[in-house]
């Protein structure tokens, strides 16, 4: 995970010179054309906008590949769901999933950054890769007493009751061959574990998990 992490974040980096070439080069096209050309102007803003949206994406990707360090700080829960599931919006529009997030602005937890990034990625793929189309995600957050509660539920097809209690096993997986590794929730476990926290799953054929 840590070589994967250094080379998307090198990708990353890459990316971002030939992004400022395009915006500086539109940047000199914009005051050439202002005003005297509309359907030109169409175009530029078009590719402005593209330009914005992948310099979102790319900075999205560097702050979920930083090396995951042992240090601890509050973070703001509502936040970082909202950036784990940015990094997923291509995936969620082409299921056609629709996300529903419930989450008070204010639910801090005090956990690794990069950790937190990794449950949720790893939960939220995993409910997308269940989910065939016109699906529902819905992400829930609540203080229960001292505790903070974090629920993913989707509606997709569900496992089986016999695999519930393997799913947490390292490469143990329910998809198909070449779909999944089997290390996604066994990870996300771990890094529960570290915290002193706990995860649980709750899933009932073709209903939902």
């Amino acid at each position: 995970m840590a070589t994967i992490g250094q080379l998307a974040a090198g990708v990353a980096h890459e990316l971002r010179n030939p992004l400022g070439i395009i915006r500086n080069s539109t940047f000199i096209l914009h005051r050439e054309y202002k005003e005297k050309d509309e359907l030109k102007m169409m175009a530029l803003n078009a590719i402005d906008n593209s330009v914005n949206r992948a310099s979102n994406i790319i900075e999205n990707l560097l702050k979920f590949t930083r090396l995951t360090h042992d240090g601890r700080e509050w973070i703001n829960l509502k936040k970082i769901i909202i950036e784990s599931t940015g990094l997923n919006k291509k995936s969620l529009d082409e299921h056609r999933i629709v996300l529903s997030i419930y989450c008070e602005n204010d639910i801090k937890i005090y956990m690794n950054n990069e950790s937190l990034k990794h449950i949720l990625m790893n939960l939220i793929q995993n409910a997308i890769d269940a989910m065939t189309g016109n699906g529902i995600l819905q992400i829930c957050c609540f203080y229960d007493k001292d505790n903070v509660i974090i629920q993913i539920k989707d509606n997709g097809i569900g496992i089986e009751e016999e695999k519930v209690d393997k799913v947490f096993e390292p490469f143990y997986t329910t998809k198909p061959i070449g779909k999944g590794t089997g290390l996604g929730l066994y990870i996300a476990y771990s890094e529960v574990q570290k915290v002193n926290g706990e995860i649980k799953v709750e899933s009932e054929k073709n209903k939902g998990t």
